[in-house]
């Protein structure tokens, strides 16, 4: 099957193997619509090479998944623009498939069997992985950067490590007022400490991006 790609301004055919999946695997899974905000943020970060180059809103990208190849999901990306027929291809930026086991997003634009490794912000694979397990997730709420601390007193900080606003956890246990949490960096190291629990509010993953 054919599917049509833009890349570098023109229109290109791009084979995309093992198109006949069974229906509970297809693009109509119920987790796509519920956690598509995620995907798109996380595919809007990597260096997806013409979405690197084209200069568009991050906010702007869209990841839809076509379908699913055992865990692996395969998405084309795009951004919105008026329909024409003189450019059938516009707002196509490419083809992805992530992995939300191993945390692995690569290109497959251009071959499919021969995917190339994308670089993106790590602190999606948690989100992203907990809106797929539907278990709750957590940001960091109020001004200013949030610190990790040893114990559940909040003694005992955690040397250069803290947490900005907006950014996610997952939190593992709560004690009196701290609570234990899972936190991902950008680059994808993965920290475990206390923080006040009042400076957490769970994510609304049916929200809209």
């Amino acid at each position: 099957m054919k599917i049509n790609i833009a890349v570098g301004g023109l229109l290109a055919l791009a084979s995309l193997p093992g198109m006949a999946v069974p229906p509970e695997t297809d693009a109509e899974h119920p987790d796509n619509e519920r956690c598509a905000w995620v995907l798109d943020t996380l595919v809007s970060t990597s260096s997806l090479p013409l979405l690197v180059t084209s200069g568009i809103d991050p906010s702007s990208v869209r990841a839809d998944i076509d379908r699913r190849e055992g865990q692996r999901l395969i998405a084309q990306v795009s951004f919105p623009v008026t329909p024409d027929p003189e450019t059938p291809g516009a707002g196509q930026l490419g083809w992805v498939q992530y992995d939300p086991d191993s945390g692995v997003l690569d290109d497959i634009t251009t071959d499919p069997k021969k995917p190339e490794a994308l670089d993106f912000d790590r602190r999606y694979v948690q989100l992203y992985a907990g809106c797929l397990e539907q278990k709750p997730m957590y940001s960091v709420i109020g001004k200013g950067r949030l610190t990790f601390y040893q114990n559940p007193e909040l003694t005992n900080p955690v040397p250069g490590v803290f947490i900005l606003p907006d950014e996610p956890v997952r939190w593992l246990v709560a004690k009196e007022s701290a609570a234990r949490v899972r936190y991902q960096s950008r680059d994808g190291r993965i920290y475990l400490g206390w923080v006040p629990s009042s400076r957490l509010k769970v994510i609304d993953f049916n929200r809209q991006k």
